[in-house]
């Protein structure tokens, strides 16, 4: 009984060993993405926690604000995260037989709802804290 979990030869898809290979390691990569994303989770708990703490009626509003805009990176965040998640799911598991494989169906996939929104909340978020960082380095060194 012990063979039925071992692996079949039969069972491994018909790719080369090499690109075996790159799928395995683009495939862990992306999991690997799951440990910042656990920091910035922290994080955020962290920030917001310590905004609703320190809110007193004199800086209420730029409490509020920084709420608000943590909330919108974190946001972005968990957006960025659950569509890579899926881009994942599926050129690895739903579309695995896609010709040229997983690397081919995400390029071919690059525009679609699901990896069009990926892009557009990495970009956006970074404009806004780059944003965010030049302002706040401004308000520092003036």
């Amino acid at each position: 009984e012990a063979e039925i979990f071992m692996m079949s030869s039969s069972w491994a898809p018909n790719e080369t060993d090499y690109q075996i290979f790159q799928e395995k390691i683009w495939l862990q990569a992306g999991m690997l993405q799951n440990l910042p994303f656990g920091v910035e989770l922290s994080l955020f708990v962290m920030c917001f926690l310590t905004s609703v703490q320190n809110m007193k009626p004199s800086t209420m509003r730029r409490q509020l604000l920084v709420l608000s805009f943590i909330t919108v990176v974190f946001g972005l965040g968990v957006t960025f995260m659950v569509t890579n998640n899926l881009l994942a799911q599926q050129a690895f598991v739903e579309y695995r037989n896609y010709p040229g494989g997983p690397a081919s169906y995400m390029y071919a996939m690059f525009s679609d709802t699901v990896g069009f929104t990926n892009n557009v909340t990495w970009v956006f978020s970074n404009c806004i804290l780059d944003a965010f960082l030049v302002r706040f380095y401004r308000c520092t060194t003036h």
